[in-house]
């Protein structure tokens, strides 16, 4: 099923690889942005009450749907050893994908 009503592409449609790959690249780089240094990518961030004293350190929250979504992409990508390379350029990202992982078989092997 293809056509004008159909969100699948017609047949022969051509897929613009570097095209797709500079898109990957920058959809990486906006994951690795919004994570930082946080354990989480909705971390909730606060201010101390003094306004000299202003700080920035991260609530270590609990995991949210997103990091879900974000665990299930990467570690897909993680897999890939042609997109390994892409992932592994975001040192943040590969360790939060390992961090999930241990915890998500420790989950399941106790």
């Amino acid at each position: 099923m293809t056509g004008i009503a159909s969100p699948l592409p017609t047949l022969g449609t051509h897929l613009d690889e570097p095209a797709i790959r500079k898109q990957f690249a920058a959809a990486l780089h906006a994951l690795a942005e919004r994570l930082g240094r946080d354990n989480w990518f909705l971390c909730q961030r606060y201010e101390r009450a003094s306004p000299l004293l202003f700080e920035t350190e991260p609530r270590h929250s609990d995991p949210t749907a997103l990091d879900a979504k974000a665990f299930a992409f990467l570690h897909a990508v993680s897999e890939v050893p042609q997109l390994r390379s892409e992932l592994d350029a975001h040192p943040a990202l590969t360790r939060w994908t390992q961090r999930v992982r241990d915890r998500v078989v420790a989950h399941f092997t106790s």
